[in-house]
């Protein structure tokens, strides 16, 4: 498909040049001095090239509800390993980030990571706490957090136990195997909070680590 030109404009004419000036380089001149070979017109600068994946932004700190519409599995070539990658649509928010962004978690495959892909993948699943009882402090029936965390882990890891063990349900995320629950479509809600700065070869790269805390999103 043609490229979307408005009215396929003519070319630019190239004006003359002024008395005296110089003439123009030829074009497979070298910038700075000496004659450079013309490109053989059956390559190109262009061939061989990978596109850059487009990457949705990531949630500034607040609270907010996700619709979850996918997960994929990366990988970083500088620190050689997995990464697990979660997208989703803001359906509402307390922050900087607008209802209806696409965004994007990313999980590492260091033990915090997968411990928050846990607790995440547990939010999906509607084991856990809600955002009401956080900002309590305790659930609707006054029993502490922890206490209610400790009654749904043991909920999620029976779970899991019927469709193979320990991280079955996140693998699903990744595979969409038949027949395996997974969190895609699911709502949750979140808390996000700023970390430390993000530094890469020792310069400040302008963005900062994510902490979130994962909750259960009432059912709609």
């Amino acid at each position: 498909m043609a490229f979307n030109r408005i009215n396929n404009p003519p070319p630019i004419a190239t004006p003359p040049a002024a008395a005296g000036a110089p003439a123009a380089a030829p074009i497979n001149a070298a910038p700075y001095g000496g004659a450079q070979p013309a490109r053989p017109l059956n390559t190109s600068i262009y061939g061989g090239l990978i596109p850059l994946e487009q990457r949705d932004p990531m949630l500034n700190v607040g609270s907010y509800r996700l619709k979850i519409v996918d997960c994929t599995q990366g990988y970083n070539e500088e620190k050689r390993r997995t990464s697990y990658k979660v997208s989703a649509v803001v359906v509402e928010a307390q922050g900087a980030t607008a209802v209806g962004s696409n965004v994007a978690i990313i999980f590492s495959e260091a033990r915090k990571g997968l411990a928050d892909l846990k607790a995440f993948t547990m939010a999906g699943a509607g084991c856990g706490v809600t955002l009401d009882d956080v900002q309590r402090g305790s659930t609707a029936d006054a029993q502490p957090i922890g206490i209610s965390m400790q009654g749904a882990l043991a909920q999620f890891d029976a779970i899991e136990a019927q469709y193979g063990g320990p991280g079955a349900l996140i693998v699903a995320g990744l595979t969409k195997a038949e027949g395996v629950p997974n969190v895609i479509g699911e709502s949750v809600d979140v808390i996000v909070s700023r970390g430390k700065d993000l530094v890469i070869n020792g310069v400040p790269s302008g963005d900062w680590f994510r902490s979130y805390r994962w909750c259960v999103a009432p059912q709609e």
